[in-house]
Formats: structure tokens, sequence, C-alpha cells
């Protein structure tokens, strides 16, 4: 996953971009190795083109996200 990542981050800047932000479904799962659903609280990866990834999640998730690269 983290090729995945170094690619994505290097791309970034490509399309203009600065930071990605992810939401859970196939691209979270991809990304961050993270298969959650969708709901009524906010789950949120973000990849800076420079910087280190960040997830913004329920307090009940940082135990299953911090099994991820």
């Amino acid at each position: 996953m983290q090729s995945r990542i170094e690619r994505l981050t290097a791309a970034l800047p490509q399309g203009g971009m600065d930071v990605l932000a992810v939401v859970p479904g196939p691209n979270m799962r991809y990304l961050a190795g993270l298969d959650m659903h969708m709901n009524e609280r906010v789950a949120i990866a973000f990849f800076p083109a420079d910087g280190t990834p960040a997830m913004v999640l329920p307090a009940l998730e940082p135990p299953r996200a911090g099994s991820t690269p």
C-alpha cells in the first residue's frame, strides 16, 4: 500500500491538488487498507502531496486503523 500512496502523492501536484480526502469505500480500501462503510460517523483519510497521511475517525475505529501501514 505504501507504493500506492507514494504514487498518489507524487501525482497530486500534477493535478493541481495539495491534498486528497478519501471517504469510506473502494478508494479507502485501496489506499489505506480499511474496509469501512459510510455511516453517520465521519471517517476521512487525508493524503497530502507533502507530509504524512492522516485520518479522522470515530473513537471506536482507531484500534482497527492503527494496524494499517
